[in-house]
C-alpha cells in the first residue's frame, strides 16, 4: 500500500464516500433542504428546490447510496405509494459540522499573500 493510501485510509471508507458525494452543489442543496425540513416527499423536494424530476432522482440515488439520505414509501388508502426522503444521522452530523465550520472560519478571497486565507 502506498503512503498516500495509508493516509487516506485514516478516514473510514463510508465517510470518504459521503464526502465525495458532496462535491456537487445540487446534492448539497438537497441535503440542506432535508436538514431544514426533516422529511420531504419527492414532489415537495422538486418544488422546494425548483429542480427537474430526473435530475433530482439522479442525485437522490447518489445520496442514498452514500448513506446521507433515507428513502421511504408511504401508502395512502386508494392512492399510489409516495416517496419520502429524510436525512440520515451521518448526513445530519456532516451538515451541522460544515455549517458550524462555515460560521467559525472565514476565507478571504485575495491574491496578495498566502496569509490572507484563515482556516
Amino acid at each position: 500500500m502506498k503512503k498516500i493510501e495509508k493516509y487516506a485510509m485514516e478516514i473510514p471508507k463510508e465517510i470518504r464516500h459521503a464526502i465525495r458525494e458532496l462535491g456537487n452543489d445540487q446534492r448539497i442543496a438537497i441535503l440542506i433542504a432535508l436538514h431544514r425540513h426533516d422529511t420531504l416527499s419527492f414532489i415537495q423536494l422538486v418544488k422546494t428546490l425548483e429542480i427537474d424530476n430526473g435530475i433530482l432522482s439522479y442525485h437522490l440515488r447518489k445520496l442514498i447510496k452514500s448513506a446521507l439520505v433515507l428513502h421511504d414509501y408511504k401508502y395512502e388508502f386508494g392512492n399510489m405509494k409516495y416517496s419520502f426522503y429524510g436525512i440520515t444521522p451521518l448526513g445530519q452530523n456532516i451538515v451541522e459540522f460544515l455549517c458550524q465550520g462555515a460560521h467559525k472560519h472565514s476565507i478571504r478571497h485575495t491574491t496578495t499573500t498566502k496569509t490572507d486565507v484563515h482556516i
